[in-house]
């Protein structure tokens, strides 16, 4: 439907004399009747249809207005276009905003784990993207958890993505771009080790220490003389197993609470409705909670939220764990906690645990022996090694 024009009936004779007088002037939906002639023209022609009717002095038998703009109001249109305009001056002011933070390749630590801990550091949901510091970031992941071998963040739309990988892998090298070192992340005993770039440090059957050097980033060319003739800086890249011996223990308590899921219900509200839902006509004893960010476009998140509830209408029950059930419970748990090592590419060779009670808690606890992928980065700092390579000229 067109958006306005306006339908008019004249005489036939009337008819003819525009159409010999105005020429070029497009008249649609020509219907001729007893009457007259109905045709329609559109609104930014009705100027010069009216100049020449008032010089003719042609009366119009009907002069009707139509179109899109007489059934919505123009003050409606007006409200959109301003609800438009408000919402993309909101998308624009949004999107210099981090709405959300994604991590990908964690193991070993869970996402709520290292967002809380990079709130701590004033790192959260909400701050500006030009505050967000990638390098400092990064740097704070490796010194807080000194076994996540390679972190790289970046910022996408509103989305603070950061990437890791908890053990080596040569992907690594294909993704940096500044030299580094790989440092061992753990101490044990080297069983192998293959180096494609860079200079191997250690060799099979070496002990290494948490921090020790597994392959330099700093390649040499000697002479005959053994002496240095040129040095030069690269991405150390290798495959490096490790035997090592770790510490497992994991703990349930003894009394625990059952929720009876069976009497619950779900509901998923756009704003929190925690209040209401406690203190609702209907008692409700128990609520669980959980909400994720809306994204408007791929890594586009808004400062909107999803929240889904849980409403249990009975009472949860607390029962004490007869220390069978505990035992089952924590085997179960490091089953798979042994499935995400493998994952990761450790061989578990011997698993020395057991259960023992502590206060009001059952633990299994003990140790045990795997041949894991090890070394991290560490990245080389070149204004740092040129100031040690030009001392040593000189001592020379």
């Amino acid at each position: 439907m067109r958006y306005h024009f306006y339908n008019i009936c004249v005489e036939k004779k009337s008819f003819y004399e525009i159409i010999n007088g105005c020429k070029g002037l497009p008249l649609r939906n020509i219907v001729e009747e007893e009457q007259g002639v109905l045709f329609d023209v559109d609104a930014k022609d009705l100027k010069i249809l009216s100049n020449f009717l008032e010089a003719e002095q042609i009366k119009p038998l009907q002069f009707v207005e139509k179109g899109v703009k007489t059934k919505v109001g123009f003050s409606l249109l007006k409200v959109v276009c301003c609800s438009v305009l408000v919402m993309s001056l909101g998308l624009f002011l949004c999107s210099g905003y981090i709405w959300n933070i994604s991590v990908e390749g964690n193991y070993s630590y869970s996402e709520e784990q290292l967002k809380s801990f990079l709130k701590q550091n004033d790192l959260m949901e909400g701050v500006k993207k030009s505050t967000v510091d990638c390098g400092k970031i990064e740097n704070l992941i490796r010194g807080q958890y000194s076994d996540i071998s390679w972190v790289s963040c970046e910022i996408k739309g509103t989305n603070l993505m950061i990437h890791m990988k908890e053990n080596y892998i040569a992907e690594i090298s294909a993704k940096e771009t500044k030299p580094y070192h790989l440092i061992a992340n753990v101490s044990g005993t080297i069983t192998s080790i293959i180096t494609r770039s860079g200079r191997a440090a250690v060799k099979a059957g070496d002990q290494v220490k948490k921090g020790d050097l597994l392959i330099s980033g700093k390649i040499e060319v000697q002479n005959e003389f053994d002496e240095a003739v040129w040095e030069g800086y690269c991405m150390a890249d290798g495959d490096i197993q490790a035997k090592v011996v770790h510490h497992y223990k994991d703990s349930v308590e003894k009394k625990q609470v059952q929720i009876p899921y069976e009497s619950s219900r779900n509901y998923t509200f756009p704003f929190p409705v925690s209040m209401i839902l406690q203190f609702g006509k209907e008692k409700n004893h128990y609520v669980e909670h959980r909400s994720e960010p809306i994204a408007l476009f791929e890594h586009y998140y808004l400062p909107l939220q999803m929240h889904h509830y849980t409403v249990f209408r009975e009472e949860p029950k607390i029962r004490e764990l007869t220390s069978r059930e505990a035992e089952k419970i924590l085997r179960h748990k490091m089953l798979y906690y042994f499935v995400q090592l493998e994952q990761k590419g450790y061989k578990i060779l011997k698993k020395d645990v057991k259960m023992v009670t502590v206060k009001s808690k059952y633990c299994l606890q003990g140790k045990y022996v795997c041949i894991e992928p090890v070394g991290k980065v560490e990245y080389i700092d070149l204004k740092k090694e040129e100031k040690e390579s030009s001392t040593n000229e000189r001592n020379r």
